[in-house]
């Protein structure tokens, strides 16, 4: 495959130049690309402005060149195609197309970065904000059932009470201990604090 013969050389109207690699790392070329078919029409020894500019020169007619911002490649295919549109007239490979989008888009980024920021801790705090009133009124709606409990079991102890029962019985019916029974009967209501309706429930038991 290495062993076959290039194509004639020819100048195409719409023009690639990029680099390959006699050796990666150590020594490069450059490789003259007709995008019109995707098809190489020539491999340049070096990467050397002048080579690329005495090839553009020996075969006139390169209307555009798409090519990198290698340093040598600039004036090179400046020289050589002096008429010929470049990178700088917006032109460039689907690569190069996208490098140049993503270092765009980062810089517009890096402009805009404080401003993000700000977003992003105005949705921060709006977030924690909407979290805690729903723990609050979670919360409120779990304080709100254990003060029902407590009050209907107050209501009921007083009520057995008032009925005869004796405090032992009171206990063994609604399940609680005789301290708690007589700390009910000693009360007239339960105060509204749950913790305090908490307290007076476990304290005794």
């Amino acid at each position: 495959m290495e062993r076959e013969p290039l194509p004639a050389s020819y100048a195409p109207k719409i023009f690639g130049v990029d680099d390959w690699a006699w050796k990666k790392i150590d020594r490069y070329g450059t490789v003259l690309v007709d995008l019109t078919n995707r098809k190489i029409i020539d491999l340049l020894i070096d990467r050397e402005a002048l080579t690329l500019e005495k090839w553009l020169k020996n075969d006139p007619g390169v209307v555009i060149i798409s090519r990198d911002r290698y340093g040598k490649c600039i004036p090179g295919a400046t020289s050589g195609a002096p008429d010929a549109l470049q990178p700088a007239g917006a032109v460039a490979d689907r690569w190069h197309l996208l490098k140049n989008l993503r270092e765009a888009i980062r810089k517009q980024l890096d402009r805009e970065y404080s401003v993000l920021k700000e977003l992003r801790d105005e949705v921060i705090a709006e977030n924690k904000f909407h979290t805690e009133r729903k723990k609050d009124a979670e919360c409120q709606i779990v304080k709100s059932i254990s003060t029902d409990r407590y009050q209907a079991r107050f209501t009921e102890v007083k009520q057995l009470y008032t009925d005869g029962q004796s405090i032992l019985s009171i206990a063994k019916r609604v399940k609680m201990s005789r301290q708690t029974v007589k700390k009910y009967i000693a009360i007239h209501s339960l105060p509204k604090n749950p913790v305090i309706i908490n307290w007076i429930s476990t304290r005794f038991i």
